[in-house]
């Protein structure tokens, strides 16, 4: 999974110069609009909302079943752009991930902040945008009375999640 997501980031970077080639809207076009996007790592809706150039709220939900294991999560996080031209940006998202898993009654809530890269797929459409996030996680899981801390840097070192967004 780790090579996979690698793979993402660097296809995503070498793309930029492709994408730039063509006549793509400016990524400040984009901050005009909301988003709906699914998750493909997580499984999980998500949707983008800016308030103004500077910041954004991203609200995400989900559920998953494996056999008779499910797991539902909802976030939310604050987008500030950090850097961004016409195809790439590079933005700062600190927030709250709460999730409970009933397989082995595991409820979960982790904070953290985390650096999205996102790309651009002016070649496919304008509004059209894949990407990723990398960041240091904190928070606590809870099971069969037992608790436990959790501390990830971008789930051992691999970037997460790749998100497919369309702005509307």
């Amino acid at each position: 999974m780790k090579k996979i997501c690698l793979f993402m980031v660097l296809a995503l970077c070498s793309c930029a110069a492709a994408f730039a080639a063509t006549a793509p809207s400016p990524i400040g076009d984009l901050k005009q609009k909301q988003s709906l996007g699914f998750d493909l790592t997580n499984s999980e809706l998500t949707y983008r909302i800016w308030a103004n150039e500077k910041v954004g709220l991203d609200v995400s939900a989900g559920f998953t079943m494996n056999g008779n294991d499910s797991l539902v999560s909802m976030g939310a996080g604050m987008v500030s752009p950090m850097t961004e031209n016409d195809v790439f940006a590079i933005n700062l998202i600190p927030g709250l991930k709460f999730g409970y898993g009933s397989g082995a009654s595991v409820l979960t809530l982790v904070g953290g902040v985390g650096a999205e890269f996102m790309l651009v797929l002016s070649g496919i459409s304008k509004d059209l945008t894949l990407s990723s996030e990398a960041g240091v996680y904190i928070g606590i899981s809870s099971s069969n009375n037992k608790t436990n801390l959790l501390v990830a840097a971008a789930k051992d070192f691999a970037l997460s999640p790749i998100i497919i967004r369309y702005y509307y």
